[in-house]
């Protein structure tokens, strides 16, 4: 258990290169190390919510899982907010366009491997398990492009963003609010992409550390996820090709770079919303519970994930074990501007008298592919029997 509290945010990043977009985008944050985890404060400007992130430096469910279930626990935030980039399974769907996670489906939750009829390869049966937005976040992201603050701030957050297209195109980012599919495999063959599809004809994405999140965040009571993507490629063969892909000043991975920071600005927009449900609630204190394995995830949220608990036994008890007789430093007072009313005025994140990113600045910024290195020698994929 940490002596930090106060914190309403906790922010997971997958990815190192995602993460200087996030510090590109929200600007100088302070940093501290606990037990052996570097950790960094911030505030949205124009927000009065408090906010922690995380880098994980690792893909996949169980790095999201153990990274989420530490700021819950051990920094007691009341929303886990997971962004990055995303490979766009809607059609309608353009790079740059953000996608916020109405559903979450692990859909290689119990799958099973089983011949195909003629014996010479093996096709996916699958199960699955979901997580559903709860309601009154769900209710404030549907409608944050219609409300009377949030209305304007969202035309606001595309009128800008397409200033930074690395296109030059006409047509704003959107926010599309839909089912995302979730789970430890890269998508770059079309074949799976369309499998996907069999399986939930509306996902609107494909990702990789969701169903970790939303099981870790699950199995603590009053605690939300909020998942952004930003599209930066298709899941098809061309994913490759938009990846290295740089901008007219040489700066590379210019696809990730524009989608994560597509993803961060609209996240700054939502919490610096005066509707934002958790804005005004008390700060939760950090649990003294290590909960199973340490990790506060049941057997059964573990095995929806596919995580080990012996392995999460090892990760976790490989750091100093918190010690639960602490008492907490009492959280103080949220910082940060006071809200300014929906004409703008003063230092607002959402009315663009903050200045925007870095455009083009980034320099010699390489990093490892978001979604994991191409594998063209996987077999397509079948779904097989679907009983």
């Amino acid at each position: 258990m940490s002596s930090e509290g106060g914190y309403r945010l906790g922010l997971l990043v997958a990815l190192g290169e995602e993460f200087r977009y996030v510090q590109d985008t929200v600007g100088p944050m302070s940093s501290f190390v606990d037990q052996g985890r570097q950790m960094y404060r911030f505030t949205f400007p124009g927000s009065r919510t408090r906010g922690l992130a995380l880098p994980l430096h690792a893909m996949g469910p169980v790095a999201a899982a153990l990274g989420a279930d530490l700021l819950v626990r051990s920094y007691g935030v009341s929303v886990v907010a997971l962004v990055g980039t995303a490979g766009g399974l809607d059609p309608d769907l353009r790079l740059g366009d953000v996608v916020i996670a109405a559903e979450v489906d692990s859909y290689l939750y119990r799958a099973k491997a089983v011949p195909t009829p003629d014996g010479t390869s093996f096709a996916l049966r699958t199960a699955g398990t979901s997580w559903r937005l709860r309601g009154q976040l769900a209710a404030f992201v549907n409608n944050f492009p219609f409300g009377e603050w949030s209305g304007p701030t969202y035309r606001r957050w595309r009128a800008d963003r397409v200033a930074d297209h690395p296109d030059g195109a006409a047509d704003p980012p959107k926010a599309l609010v839909g089912p995302v599919a979730s789970g430890d495999l890269v998508g770059a063959a079309e074949q799976f992409t369309a499998w996907l599809r069999g399986r939930n004809r509306a996902f609107t994405a494909l990702e990789c550390e969701a169903a970790g999140a939303a099981a870790a965040v699950d199995w603590h009571e009053g605690v939300d996820l909020l998942v952004l993507r930003g599209v930066s490629d298709h899941a098809d063969p061309g994913k490759a090709a938009l990846d290295a892909q740089s901008d007219g000043s040489g700066a590379p991975n210019v696809w990730r770079r524009y989608a994560t920071t597509n993803a961060v600005m609209l996240l700054g927009c939502l919490v610096s919303d005066p509707d934002f449900p958790w804005s005004t609630l008390p700060t939760r204190a950090p649990s003294a519970d290590a909960g199973v394995s340490g990790t506060g995830l049941s057997p059964a949220e573990a095995a929806a994930i596919g995580i080990s608990l012996l392995a999460l036994g090892v990760a976790v008890n490989g750091s100093p074990a918190p010690d639960p007789t602490t008492t907490p430093t009492p959280p103080g007072p949220d910082v940060g501007p006071t809200h300014p009313g929906p004409d703008g005025g003063g230092e607002d994140w959402r009315h663009g008298t903050r200045r925007s990113p870095p455009r083009h600045r980034l320099g010699d910024r390489g990093g490892p592919d978001q979604e994991g290195p191409d594998d063209t020698d996987d077999p397509d994929v079948d779904d097989g029997d679907a009983s």
